[in-house]
């Protein structure tokens, strides 16, 4: 089923997580819930700014992620791996016992 990346994203937003959850990254959607929570507590307890930016930083990092599986689940084939220009192996040191 075609995944919308917008939609991903725009979940993510609202909670870090979210998005996670809208394409099946169940594991990581737990991860970013979980750091949201917690920072989200922990900058009520003390209102520090780096806290906020980190809190930032992790929903912008679930939102990313979340928009780019989205548009990978969407692709007809699956990512390639990088290829070698050769298939050989590459030539293996002789030993030698002295």
């Amino acid at each position: 089923m075609a995944k919308k990346p917008w939609l991903a994203a725009l979940l993510s937003l609202l909670v870090a997580g979210f998005g996670q959850f809208y394409v099946g990254a169940w594991g990581l959607g737990v991860l970013f819930l979980v750091l949201d929570l917690l920072m989200g507590y922990a900058y009520q307890s003390n209102e520090s700014p780096v806290i906020l930016a980190l809190n930032l930083f992790v929903t912008a990092v679930s939102m990313i992620h979340a928009y780019n599986r989205a548009k990978m689940m969407n692709t007809d084939k699956p990512p390639e791996k990088e290829k070698m220009v050769d298939d050989r192996q590459p030539p293996q040191p002789e030993l030698r016992v002295f």
